[in-house]
């Protein structure tokens, strides 16, 4: 059978010595300790969003244009075709490097590289580019300790796909190598990280180094609606995105970062002295970051009670050597990946 990039970025695999943390109704949790876990679990991989982060089993969890790609992958399906090699055959290099700029990455393709595939099955539609290899600069920040590095080698998998006409969108992005140095306690270090990031995000923190996340948000809500009319060479695809698919994309991203902007709010008139300054301007879809002045700032069970009063669901899923951030709201899931390697936040995935 023949072997595909492997993509990585959004398919979990868990394992009993990991720790799963679920932001939801129920409360913060630590799953690993909860005796419900203590038998093997499987999830099926298109029940987004997850609700169990933690078994003794290896489980997959996939954005659904993936998941499809690899049943029709495991049964060979006809239904799964090959284009010629030449990416540029199938997707836009004007498409692909807005996708990759929504995905806060610097980069600015001159030619396409990497594998197309193409499924259209039943209700089903889907493009696909594995294995896109490029230089980048990792997003840095002012406030970061550390001096902004050199370019790095990445790769990136890339999906667009209609499910009924419901649009699916994914960029996956990762380290060209260097994965099999991280430490054995990488995950446990990474999920503190993107819950300190989460903070920030929703205006619990005064931590400017932990900005990160804030910035990849902003990105993709303000940017989502740059990208081109023609994603694809392919007419049905065309149309669709032209007549649904777009709309669909930003409205969904601009009931999210609704959403985030309540919570902001929730948190200042929460615990700051002097409560939400509501003449601030709205600056890619989010509030800009107001300090906290209190004599203590929250705790992190703080975040519990602004995503509940939004009406959010954040789930923090340890894959194969990322951190999924996986948000989850009445019309959509939004998935973004903390990368201990690159140590930042790279790419999206949303259905």
């Amino acid at each position: 059978m023949e072997k595909h990039p492997k993509r990585g970025s959004f398919n979990a695999v868990f394992a009993g010595a990991a720790a799963g943390i679920l932001l939801a109704g129920a409360g913060l949790v630590g799953l690993a300790g909860n005796p419900r876990w203590a038998r093997p679990v499987r999830q099926a991989a298109s029940a987004l969003p997850v609700r169990s982060v933690i078994g003794l089993d290896s489980a997959d969890v996939e954005f659904w244009p993936w998941e499809a790609l690899a049943q029709a992958r495991a049964a060979d399906s006809p239904e799964l075709i090959t284009p010629p090699p030449d990416p540029g055959g199938a997707f836009s290099l004007e498409f692909v490097n807005a996708l990759l700029g929504m995905g806060c990455l610097d980069v600015d393709l001159d030619l396409l590289n990497g594998a197309c595939s193409v499924l259209n099955s039943g209700g089903e539609s889907c493009f696909y580019l594995e294995g896109l290899s490029f230089l980048s600069y990792p997003a840095r920040r002012e406030a970061d300790p550390t001096p902004s590095p050199a370019t790095l080698p990445l790769r990136a998998a890339l999906a667009m796909g209609y499910r009924r006409e419901r649009l699916a969108l994914t960029l996956n992005v990762e380290a060209a190598e260097g994965y099999a140095a991280l430490p054995q306690n990488w995950a446990a270090a990474a999920q503190q990280r993107a819950l300190e990031e989460l903070m920030y995000l929703v205006n619990l923190s005064n931590d400017d180094q932990r900005a990160h996340l804030y910035d990849h948000m902003a990105s993709i809500f303000s940017r989502a609606g740059d990208l081109p009319p023609t994603p694809i060479f392919d007419s049905q695809q065309q149309l669709l995105w032209r007549m649904v698919g777009k709309d669909q994309l930003i409205q969904r991203l601009e009931r999210l970062a609704a959403l985030l902007r309540y919570a902001q709010q929730c948190s200042v008139d929460s615990y700051s002295r002097y409560g939400f300054d509501h003449s601030v301007s709205i600056t890619g879809g989010l509030y800009p970051h107001q300090p906290l002045y209190a004599a203590a700032l929250p705790p992190q069970e703080a975040l519990l009670t602004v995503l509940t009063q939004a009406g959010l669901d954040v789930q923090l899923l340890p894959l194969d050597h990322q951190l999924l951030i996986l948000f989850s709201w009445e019309s959509g899931n939004l998935g973004v990946c903390y990368d201990p390697l690159l140590d930042h936040f790279e790419g999206f995935a949303l259905q």
